[in-house]
């Protein structure tokens, strides 16, 4: 890929020989610009900028559409700055650039000219990004807020104030992140510039803002809601907004003013899908009245967080909590908590009544009932896990290969490699991904030979299985028993011969491994 990059970059860097009777063929630098915007590297930007002086019109408009494509890539600000500022761009070239492209390329390019090394660059790309009435200049004369040089930061807030209007409404609500940025690199004081902003969106336009609130990215809204709950102004109608947001930072920002919520309101988040939400607004309730009567509510919530919360604040009252999780799963209410309740509460003396609930057709029950009791009852846990290997229908299969990983006996090695053996792709590539979390000596040969796998995917993950191994052969201080020493060498010899005839990489990889089997 690099190389075929600079080839790309030579070709369109390649002067033309001046014929006297034909024009020069630019079809080949027409193909190299093609292939540079698949490989897709805005780094190509500062080569392809000189090319811009040709004087062939086409090769020209094809040269800039590539850069503002490439341009259009580069998603960072860290980008921007590691990559444009070394474009070789003049006062003399934006002159000529004017001239020569169409108003929506240029303004293009003279965003890019605004990164530039040069002070002077910089300072006439500003002006041109302020004259140019355009949308897209709005993000980069915030960047140059931040600018270094005191009188293009100057000529920045004079020509960003240009684009405090309606019609550029939205694109100033969405370059709001930037406007943070700026602030936070501190060359200055941007509090009155962005107060006055603020105030042009949240108080100007405030029926704009709440029809279209919804229609902004997360972080846009997250940055809005921030200056709603500040302002002094704020009324349920704001926080109502906020409420209904899909982000759940949002709705914990609403909170702030939460002496504004109403009964209903106050009842609807604390239903809140989100456990963070119903957290922060339990922790505002703490010390009311009827806290102690709610907070039993929430004693088998689905959050841990949560049901901490709920025994923490009840502490006092030596209620029973095994007990009364258990009675809930006799009502088959709250069951999830529940389950994750005995668990954490030590209900070992109920364990049983949890073992029905591995068979739910709820994927959420079901791996609740399987933590729960591989932490109340091992060898309960252990049989329903041998038992269920690869029953992957049931949905747990990566908290069964966690539990079995951590209790590798010879019984779960030989059903693993049995399945290995006989099993479909998928069967096999479960049984590959638990020999990977046993790891060590036992699990070499059978990884070795998820290599030659007859399914490609299975081969490629038993690469990777195998580079980790490899990795960490250095700590196995143990030395490898007998068997499975033997097995090792064994599957390498056979792995190894088909590696070569087959050729499924284009390295054999099991080059060098001898080495590790070597005692």
């Amino acid at each position: 890929m690099e190389s075929e990059f600079w080839k790309c970059i030579q070709i369109i860097e390649k002067k033309d020989k001046h014929l006297l009777f034909r024009k020069p063929n630019v079809s080949e630098k027409m193909n190299a610009l093609s292939k540079l915007l698949e490989i897709g590297r805005p780094t190509a930007i500062s080569q392809l900028v000189p090319v811009l002086k040709t004087s062939n019109d086409e090769l020209r408009n094809a040269v800039c559409n590539t850069i503002i494509k490439l341009f259009a890539r580069i998603n960072s600000k860290t980008l921007h700055y590691s990559i444009l500022p070394s474009c070789f761009i003049t006062e003399n070239d934006l002159d000529s650039f004017k001239k020569k492209l169409t108003k929506e390329q240029y303004v293009q390019i003279v965003a890019i000219a605004s990164f530039n090394n040069n002070g002077y660059v910089r300072e006439k790309a500003v002006r041109e990004l302020s004259a140019s009435n355009d949308r897209l200049a709005i993000p980069f004369l915030i960047y140059r807020l931040a600018d270094w040089v005191q009188i293009i930061r100057e000529k920045a807030e004079q020509g960003l104030r240009r684009f405090k209007s309606i019609d550029f409404l939205d694109a100033l609500i969405k370059n709001i992140p930037a406007f943070e940025w700026a602030r936070k690199v501190k060359r200055t004081d941007l509090g009155a510039i962005y107060s006055q902003f603020m105030e042009f969106i949240l108080a100007e336009n405030r029926n704009y803002l709440f029809h279209n609130f919804t229609s902004y990215p997360d972080k846009v809204r997250i940055i809005l809601a921030k200056n709603m709950v500040s302002a002094v102004d704020v009324d349920l109608k704001n926080i109502k907004i906020l409420l209904r947001d899909k982000h759940f930072l949002i709705r914990i920002i609403a909170l702030k003013h939460h002496e504004l919520l109403e009964t209903d309101e106050v009842e609807e988040l604390l239903q809140d899908k989100s456990a963070k939400v119903r957290l922060q607004v339990l922790y505002l309730l703490k010390g009311r009245p009827g806290f102690h009567e709610l907070v039993l509510k929430f004693l088998a919530d689905d959050s841990g967080y949560i049901r901490y919360f709920a025994r923490f604040s009840l502490r006092f009252n030596n209620d029973d909590y095994a007990t009364l999780y258990y009675e809930n799963l006799l009502k088959n209410d709250q069951i999830v908590g529940s389950i994750m309740g005995l668990a954490e509460t030590n209900g070992k003396t109920f364990y049983y009544i949890i073992e029905q609930f591995l068979s739910n057709k709820n994927t959420k029950i079901k791996k609740a009932a399987f933590y729960a009791i591989s932490r109340l009852n091992e060898d309960a846990a252990y049989n329903f896990a041998i038992q269920n290997l690869i029953q992957v229908p049931l949905n747990i299969d990566k908290a069964v290969i966690d539990f079995l990983a951590m209790h590798p006996t010879d019984e779960v090695l030989e059903k693993a490699r049995k399945i290995f053996k006989t099993g479909q792709p998928l069967e096999r590539r479960v049984t590959l991904t638990l020999f990977n979390k046993i790891g060590g000596w036992a699990a070499l040969a059978d990884i070795i030979m998820g290599t030659i796998d007859s399914c490609k995917s299975n081969r490629e993950i038993s690469l990777q299985y195998l580079a980790r191994w490899r990795n960490k052969a250095i700590s196995l201080f143990i030395s490898p028993k007998t068997d499975d020493l033997a097995r090792a060498n064994q599957a390498l010899s056979i792995a190894f011969s088909i590696h070569e005839k087959q050729q499924f990489f284009t390295e054999n990889p099991l080059h060098g491994l001898y080495f590790y089997l070597k005692q």
